[in-house]
């Protein structure tokens, strides 16, 4: 059984190496990789900037290459080999043939979505880091070492690119509120729903609040967005976030969809950004690749149908409703787009909505597909759909 780590005054007397192999040892569906990674390194110091990139670095990489390793070896020698096939890689992606490439995901995907070798070989490649500047903050993003660089097409002027060594987390302008690290595809369902100064909203599904804070910003901190979710602790998390973004127009609640609409207030605008299988984060998360299961896609289609029809119940005629999911299983996406729509409750699909929608490989009347394959938009894989209220 492998032991609980350290805690971190001691954590770096392991060596980096010892480290890698204690987390990989500990990730599992309920724990994983980027938590542990997350908790391990909460309290040290700045300084261990570089000690903390080697070993993510090399933790994501044995998962990314998992598929290619033989397992009956000892870890560490699985991880030599995941961090050799990671040079080579880097050095010559097109040294690997479509075979190899086949073996860095489960097979059970393909029963679930078109998986084709361009998106698989863009699995491998290091996921790029997103930010959201907000308006009316000062900081310049100068003093943090590195680039910047807007995409061609964006959901927003803020939208920029990073490529550097720090850790923005860290970093003054970001714990002066002035930019969020947002991944660019969580951005564009911001640019979906388009909610107005003044407007009521329900982000039903919150999480730690990143597409909330972005919503509160669109509105210009004015209105009110109501944000729901099952986890208390997620709760807590965006609470946190709201108060060093300086956001106040908000009322929380802890609320289980499943059970139906906690709220009575009739919205403008309804978010479900709803749970999911999280397969468009593969590039981000390559450790959920293992740890997923052939039947979560279909597990949660029906909890994304019962959460989709009890946010449905509160919004307005007019109104917007917005489903978003970053993954790209049929089961979660286009049939629960289908199965909502046949129910004939009144929804209309908002395609000037989902024509705005820039870099989505496959667009609809109600939803745009966004992909991770280097054509579109280089963020996670997400889908996104609209309808309005008649």
């Amino acid at each position: 059984m492998v032991k609980p780590l350290s805690d971190w005054g001691r954590v770096i007397l392991m060596g980096p190496r010892e480290l890698t192999l204690k987390v990989i040892g500990e990730t599992s569906r309920e724990s994983p990789a980027d938590s542990i990674l997350r908790k391990t390194f909460a309290r040290g110091p700045k300084s261990w900037g570089r000690f903390r990139r080697q070993v993510s670095h090399d933790v994501f990489n044995y998962f990314r290459w998992k598929g290619l390793l033989k397992a009956e070896l000892p870890l560490r020698v699985q991880l030599l080999k995941s961090l050799e096939l990671s040079d080579r890689f880097r050095e010559s992606p097109q040294s690997f043939s479509a075979q190899e490439i086949q073996q860095v995901v489960p097979e059970w995907l393909r029963k679930t979505m078109p998986v084709s070798e361009e998106w698989l070989r863009s699995l491998q490649e290091a996921p790029r880091i997103w930010v959201r500047c907000r308006q009316g903050k000062t900081e310049p993003l100068e003093t943090i070492p590195g680039t910047f660089h807007q995409p061609i097409e964006t959901p927003t002027r803020g939208c920029l690119a990073y490529s550097g060594s720090a850790d923005l987390f860290r970093s003054t302008p970001f714990q002066t509120g002035c930019f969020e690290i947002q991944d660019i595809s969580s951005q564009w369902v911001g640019a979906v729903c388009r909610p107005r100064p003044g407007e009521v909203w329900w982000d039903a599904c919150a999480g730690e609040g990143g597409k909330f804070l972005d919503l509160a910003d669109r509105m210009e901190n004015r209105g009110l967005i109501w944000v729901t979710d099952r986890s208390m602790r997620r709760l807590r998390r965006l609470r946190t976030r709201a108060a060093r973004a300086e956001v106040f127009n908000y009322r929380w609640r802890q609320a289980d969809l499943s059970r139906g609409a906690p709220l009575k207030t009739r919205f403008d605008g309804v978010l479900v950004d709803a749970p999911c299988s999280g397969v468009g984060t593969w590039r981000r998360n390559p450790d959920a690749r293992w740890t997923s299961s052939e039947s979560d896609p279909h597990v949660l289609a029906e909890i994304q149908q019962g959460i989709l029809r009890a946010a449905a119940s509160r919004v307005k005629p007019g109104g917007k409703l917005i489903y978003a999911v970053c993954t790209l299983t049929g089961a979660e996406t286009r049939e629960v787009v289908e199965g909502f729509e046949s129910e004939g409750d009144g929804f209309v699909p908002d395609e000037g909505a989902i024509g705005a929608v820039s870099g989505a490989l496959e667009r609809g009347p109600s939803g745009a597909t966004l992909w991770m394959d280097g054509v579109s938009c280089e963020g996670n894989g997400m889908f996104i759909a609209c309808w309005r209220r008649l």
